[in-house]
């Protein structure tokens, strides 16, 4: 991190000065893993190469911002700027959610 504008706070837009602690944040954006739409199992005398034919001419006639969403709706990831005031409001906001609601079941889950 070391271009001028890496030290702006993406939260806030305040200048974070060299001598303050600067914070990145990554976050990862993963779609659930497993289908969305329905899958049936094609009958059994299915040309299965032409619909796998078929679906790929649909997917190439995408335009690049379509083709790019649905890319983005299975994976995104960023990475943020934060100065201590703005770490300090995601730290707390992170840790009153799980006051309330308890830790994610992926963190029990991570943790065994």
């Amino acid at each position: 991190m070391t271009a001028p504008r890496e030290r702006v706070c993406d939260q806030c837009g305040r200048w974070i000065d060299k001598g303050e602690i600067l914070y990145e944040m990554r976050i990862s954006l993963v779609a659930e893993p497993g289908p969305v739409i329905d899958l049936e199992l094609p009958p059994a005398d299915a040309d299965l190469r032409r619909e796998m034919e078929a679906l790929i001419a649909r997917m190439e006639a995408m335009s690049d911002e379509a083709r790019q969403e649905a890319s983005d709706q299975v994976f995104e990831e960023y990475s943020l700027v934060l100065c201590p005031d703005c770490r300090q409001l995601v730290h707390h906001q992170i840790k009153r959610r799980r006051a309330l609601f308890g830790p994610d079941p992926e963190d029990q889950e991570n943790s065994r």
